[in-house]
C-alpha cells in the first residue's frame, strides 16, 4: 500500500532546505567594500616639441657667422647664409634661450638666460659641440651677458659679474651688463650707472657701454646709451667717461651695436644708424 505525501510535507520541506541553505550561501558570498583608488599623486606634464625660436645674438668671424636660435647655437655660412652646423646649448624646456655670445679661435661662450654658461667647440663647423657648462648655481647669479676683457671671460646678470677662471663674484646683489675695458679695469654698467667692477666705484651715467676699436672716434673711447622712461640718449663717451656727442630716440632703445664706422641702435619699430666721426656722430 503507497501513501502520498501530504501537500503540508511537499511544500515546507523546500522551505526548510532553502532556509538551511540560503546563510550558508551568504557566508560564502564575497562581501564589496567601497573604496577611493583615486590617483592623488602630483603629476608634471613636460612638451617637447617644439618649432622655431628667437635669435637672440649674432657673431660674425671672419668667414663664420655664429647666431643663436632658441636654445640652440648655428654655425652659418657667410658668403651665401647656409647653414653649416648646430648644436644645442641646453636641453629644450630644460633652461633658458641662448641670448648672448662671443668667440675667440675655435671657441665660443654663450649664455642661456639666467641658467647657465655654455663653452662651446666649434673647430668644425659642420659639427659645433658644448665643451662645458657652468650652472647658475655655480656661478652664484642668474647669467644673462658674456663678455672677455683682458683675456679674461665675465659673466653678468642678476646677481653681479663673474670672473669665470676663478669664478671670483663682484659687484654683488647688482643687475649688470656686459664688461668693459678702461684705463683703470673692468667696468660694467648697473641701471643707469658705470660702475668699476673691482670696487663698484662710480664713474659715470650710462646704460650700455661698447668700446669703439681703434682707429675710430677718440683713442680708447666708447659709444654708449643712457636709456630714460621716455626715450634715449645714444652718443660717444671719452675713456674718461664723459660725453662727447649724442642723440636722442624717442623710444627704448634694444641694444647698439658699431660695425664699420657706424653706430647702431636697434629700437622695437627701427633702426638708427650714424657715422661716427672723430668724436661727432
Amino acid at each position: 500500500m503507497r501513501f502520498a505525501p501530504a501537500p503540508f510535507a511537499r511544500i515546507f520541506l523546500p522551505v526548510a532546505f532553502v532556509a538551511l541553505v540560503l546563510p550558508w550561501l551568504a557566508a560564502c558570498t564575497p562581501q564589496y567594500i567601497r573604496e577611493d583608488r583615486t590617483d592623488r599623486r602630483e603629476k608634471e606634464l613636460r612638451i617637447k616639441q617644439h618649432a622655431g625660436g628667437t635669435h637672440h645674438a649674432t657673431v660674425v668671424d671672419n668667414v663664420r657667422w655664429l647666431q643663436t636660435f632658441g636654445n640652440e647655437l648655428l654655425v652659418i655660412d657667410t658668403t651665401n647664409g647656409r647653414e653649416l652646423g648646430r648644436a644645442e646649448g641646453v636641453e629644450f624646456g630644460e633652461g633658458g634661450s641662448l641670448v648672448d655670445i662671443i668667440a675667440e679661435g675655435d671657441t665660443a661662450w654663450a649664455v642661456s638666460a639666467n641658467t647657465a654658461l655654455v663653452k662651446f667647440d666649434i673647430g668644425d663647423n659642420s659639427a659645433p659641440r658644448v665643451t662645458d657648462t657652468v650652472p647658475a648655481a655655480k656661478l652664484g647669479i642668474e647669467p644673462l651677458f658674456v663678455s672677455q676683457v683682458g683675456g679674461e671671460i665675465y659673466v653678468t646678470g642678476k646677481g653681479g659679474a663673474v670672473r669665470v677662471r676663478d669664478r671670483q663674484r663682484y659687484l654683488k646683489d647688482m643687475t649688470a651688463t656686459h664688461v668693459v675695458g678702461s684705463k683703470i679695469g673692468p667696468v660694467a654698467c648697473v641701471g643707469r650707472k658705470i660702475l668699476a667692477v673691482d670696487d663698484g666705484r662710480y664713474l659715470g651715467a650710462a646704460t650700455a657701454l661698447v668700446s669703439l676699436p681703434a682707429g675710430l672716434g677718440p683713442p680708447d673711447g666708447y659709444a654708449f646709451l643712457l636709456q630714460g622712461q621716455n626715450g634715449a640718449s645714444v652718443g660717444i663717451m671719452s675713456p674718461a667717461f664723459t660725453e662727447l656727442d649724442q642723440s636722442a630716440i624717442p623710444a627704448r632703445v634694444r641694444r647698439i651695436r658699431v660695425c664699420g664706422d657706424r653706430l647702431f641702435a636697434v629700437t622695437d619699430k627701427t633702426l638708427f644708424a650714424w657715422r661716427i666721426d672723430g668724436s661727432k656722430l
